[in-house]
């Protein structure tokens, strides 16, 4: 495992936090500083493949993908855009597009287990 991952998954953290605090006054400012921490991550997990199996990148690499669908999504809701339901109809796009990130990480999940539970029974029956 890459150690670096941590390193720049908590530095992307604390960028969020301070983003939010200090620049509370320019939404579309955090929202680009928002896009492209999730692009520059993007490039460093398929640069970097910091996890040993394949699997786990590849999740990675989809839920950071989720992440920047997100983060243009939420332009929509900046002052920008003026329409109460289109606001309310997107909100409900990213409540079921969140759902759907939770579903493939808990079937991925679910899955390598039980692959991984029936390699060891293959092992312990012969």
């Amino acid at each position: 495992m890459c150690l670096l991952y941590y390193a720049c998954f908590t530095l992307r953290r604390l960028l969020m936090a301070i983003t939010i605090i200090f620049i509370d006054t320019f939404p579309m400012m955090q929202l680009i500083i928002f896009n492209q921490s999730s692009v520059l991550t993007i490039i460093f997990l398929g640069w970097s493949k910091p996890f040993k199996l394949t699997f786990i990148n590849n999740l990675e690499l989809f839920n950071e993908l989720a992440i920047l669908a997100h983060t243009y999504m939420l332009v929509l809701f900046t002052d920008i855009n003026d329409d109460g339901i289109f606001k309310a109809k997107l909100g409900w796009v990213i409540v079921g597009m969140t759902g759907l990130v939770f579903l493939v990480n808990m079937a991925c999940i679910i899955g390598f287990i039980l692959t991984n539970l029936i390699k060891i029974a293959v092992i312990k029956v012969r």
